[in-house]
């Protein structure tokens, strides 16, 4: 038997990880489940309340009030300083855009945010009270999360698709997910977002160069074909 070249953790999901492992498995990657429910997570955090406007490291929902339409952004500082810096760029545009020739030439610019776009190519305004749809203090797992959220949410206002570009190979599992079973009425579980993290940061993890086992080729093969689990 060819012995396994390298080791990575992988978030146990019911009916998807095993299929994942064996995937893995093919590319002589070895895969150990990491339990999702700690006793850690079960005991009681007592903690000050942070108010929603002063919270870091989220992904953050702005509804427009005049269409079905939102914006889905990501920041790491409080969240009120980041739409505070929209808020600004929406007023200064706003200032200019007085008649109707100038709000057509506007509509042509690309601003520096889609919130502007929209409020100043529309004349719509947004809303300011923006809510937090998900937390994350890591970087990359923030960007993760971000893409997922603008998949979920097809009426969005933003020019791409967030930091980490998921392949349309995914939308059936996020569809599963949502809907409690798959095509083949194989119930499957609720799975948080966290969890979908968590199995998106191994599938698009970078090459660890400390780790010579784990290789940029076994890596790719395994992102190819882990989207048909």
């Amino acid at each position: 038997m060819e012995k396994m070249k390298a080791h990575i953790g992988i978030p146990y999901i019911h009916g998807i990880s095993e299929k994942i492992r064996r995937t893995f498995a093919k590319h002589k990657v070895n895969t150990f489940f990491i339990p999702s429910n700690k006793l850690k997570n079960g005991l009681v955090h007592p903690k000050d309340i942070i108010k929603t406007e002063d919270m870091c490291g989220v992904i953050y929902e702005v509804n427009c009030l005049n269409c079905e339409k939102v914006y889905i952004g990501k920041t790491g500082r409080a969240l009120n300083t980041r739409i505070g810096e929209h808020k600004k760029d929406v007023s200064t545009h706003k200032q200019v855009v007085r008649t109707r020739a100038n709000r057509n030439s506007s509509s042509k610019v690309l601003h520096k945010s889609a919130i502007t776009d929209h409020a100043i190519g529309n004349d719509h305004i947004p809303n300011w009270n923006a809510r937090v749809i998900e937390k994350e203090a890591q970087t990359d797992k923030r960007k993760i999360k971000e893409s997922i959220c603008i998949r979920k949410r097809p009426h969005n206002i933003n020019r791409d698709i967030g930091g980490y570009d998921l392949p349309h190979t995914y939308d059936s599992l996020l569809e599963k997910v949502e809907a409690g079973g798959g095509a083949s009425g194989d119930a499957l579980p609720s799975i948080p977002t966290r969890r979908l993290v968590a199995l998106f940061s191994v599938t698009y993890k970078k090459p660890d160069h400390s780790n010579p086992g784990i290789s940029l080729k076994q890596l790719t093969d395994c992102r190819r074909n882990v989207t048909k689990v």
